[in-house]
């Protein structure tokens, strides 16, 4: 199926990194991107339900969100998420005598499938440093992931535990519901820690995956920690203490990086790690762990010249500086939230 969208997406994601390479393709690239835009909103205002041609759209909208990150522009790749998430909403299917809506009826084919992960990669993590819930219910994962997948590999089964930790609230309200409820912050915990990759995964993309693993439980004790601060331990249900988790994140640090380690530099299998990368560095606290950290994001940085890997070792670089700082001076713990808060600009760790 032709689609002048999606070629003209292609076209500016390419011009994109060649303008960043060589300045004098800038205009290209700026004219690409217009032509691309232009096309997706005569393609959607044409109503349709077809799963097919929404399967397209879709992935041009994901696309240009990926070239909107890459290139630096760290607000506007949020609007093409939306898109997405309207554009797979509208998508319908037909078939046996029953109707399909939605991302069950992506589901339906291999290509919907990985839209769909493609789709649930950069709303989660994306959701991580927003601060909010994922655009869709984490639902429509159920039974996709399994299937390997060309961005994760098999750590696209973890995207499900970071989004349920990103929609965690302990607000007095839901933590009495969450009490009744048969999912708590244990729950995960113990879920992640006993979740293992498939048998036959290769050694480099076993690291990926348990880098995300770790990355996801340090997310969750973040939050238990963050809260426990905020409030009354024993009013909020945890039977764990501060000393306890900083233990367990310290512990959970040291694996990550072990397991980053051991993913070799320039592999195509190391293309995700920002992410693991990013949230560990916001929980080093020596010199080692902070240069390999470095090392690994500027090695990544030299690779693909995507500008949300330089921006997220500056957020890390500045708030190794302000520990340091605190740490002289005392005062309160910085957090990476404060530095994205500062700046007024996000940052997606895709």
């Amino acid at each position: 199926m032709e689609s002048p969208a999606l070629a003209e997406a292609l076209i500016a994601y390419s011009s994109g990194h060649m303008s960043h390479e060589d300045p004098s393709y800038t205009t290209v690239s700026l004219t690409a991107r217009s032509k691309a835009l232009n096309e997706l909103s005569v393609a959607v205002c044409r109503p349709t339900t077809d799963s097919g041609v929404i399967e397209i759209e879709s992935s041009t909208c994901l696309i240009l969100l990926t070239s909107e990150v890459c290139l630096g522009s760290h607000e506007s790749w949020y609007n093409p998420l939306i898109g997405a998430k309207h554009l797979i909403a509208c998508a319908r299917s037909d078939t046996g005598g029953s109707t399909t809506q939605g991302a069950q009826a992506l589901r339906l084919t291999s290509e919907g499938r990985w839209i769909l992960r493609n789709f649930a990669y950069h709303d989660i993590i994306g959701s991580v440093t927003l601060g909010t819930q994922p655009l869709l219910n984490r639902g429509y994962l159920s039974g996709i992931t399994e299937e390997f997948d060309t961005y994760l590999g098999v750590a696209a089964q973890l995207l499900g535990f970071i989004a349920e930790i990103t929609c965690l609230s302990f607000d007095s309200v839901d933590v009495l519901m969450q009490r009744q409820s048969s999912r708590s912050h244990l729950n995960i915990e113990r879920d992640l820690q006993t979740w293992k990759c498939p048998a036959g995964t290769p050694s480099s993309l076993e690291a990926v995956a348990h880098a995300y693993r770790g990355a996801a439980l340090i997310l969750l004790y973040r939050k238990i920690r963050k809260d426990s601060e905020a409030h009354d331990d024993t009013w909020l249900g945890f039977d764990i203490s501060l000393e306890t988790l900083k233990d367990k994140i310290e512990a959970v640090v040291t694996s990550v990086l072990e397991h980053i380690e051991s993913v070799p530099e320039n592999h195509v299998s190391e293309s995700p790690l920002l992410f693991p990368l990013f949230i560990v560095g916001g929980e080093v606290d020596y010199q080692k762990e902070m240069e390999l950290v470095r090392k690994r994001l500027e090695s990544s940085y030299r690779k693909r010249s995507f500008r949300n890997i330089s921006r997220a070792l500056d957020v890390l670089e500045q708030l190794w500086i302000g520990r340091q700082v605190q740490g002289v001076l005392g005062g309160k713990r910085a957090e990476w939230e404060d530095i994205l808060r500062s700046t007024e600009e996000s940052l997606l760790l895709t």
